[in-house]
């Protein structure tokens, strides 16, 4: 899936079996360290003992998803309460493991890719962004792409690039199985959360 700005430390790759880590206190630590910017107002850091059990009502695929970021095939994905990739009611995309409110139908778009694609998130506070550890480890700088995932889980949701329409130029490619929709009126997007990629250890 999708490139963006990164909070940039490697989270460790899941193993077969093992979940991810949470590490949002190390990746906030580390942001401190390098200058980088705070979230505004922070969002609760899950236990793995919650993420565990939030995900215990989730199939296998959407566990393989969100816990050992695994990409659904295109054109074929569901949220994790039935809606299809492609669904084009109004509502909040929010994450199934932690409940926050991730996307907006206000900023979805086609994109022609087969995956549920957004032009910002809702909130910035709500997402992290950091290269994606696996393209580090096994891929040329040139092909890394940015990770986005649920701050307040850790759980992998897809990656961004810079391939999107106005107002942001940005694509959030997501997995529709990272998703639970909400239906009903949605929030307003907000471009002003779509990511800058103005920070970069590299």
């Amino acid at each position: 899936l999708a490139f963006g700005p990164a909070w940039l430390l490697p989270r460790a790759k899941a193993d077969a079996g093992q979940a991810l880590p949470s590490g949002r206190r190390e990746l906030l630590a580390a942001a401190v360290a390098l200058g980088l910017p705070a979230p505004a107002h922070a969002v609760r850091e899950m236990s793995d003992d919650e993420i565990q059990e939030a995900a215990k009502s989730l199939s296998k695929f959407q566990q393989r998803v969100l816990l050992k970021a695994a990409t659904e095939p295109a054109f074929t994905g569901e949220t994790t309460n039935g809606f299809k990739w492609d669904n084009k009611e109004e509502g909040t995309y929010v994450s199934p493991i932690s409940g926050e409110p991730l996307f907006s139908s206000k900023a979805k778009f086609n994109s022609g890719t087969g995956w549920p694609s957004f032009w910002a998130p809702v909130n910035s506070d709500n997402v992290i962004e950091r290269v994606d550890p696996v393209d580090k480890q096994t891929l040329p700088k040139l092909f890394w792409r940015t990770e986005v995932l649920d701050a307040a889980s850790m759980t992998h949701l897809g990656h961004v690039f810079d391939d999107g329409p106005a107002p942001t130029g940005k694509r959030y490619c997501i997995n529709a199985a990272a998703l639970k929709f909400v239906p009903g009126e949605a929030p307003e997007a907000d471009p002003k959360a779509a990511s800058k990629r103005s920070a970069s250890l590299f």
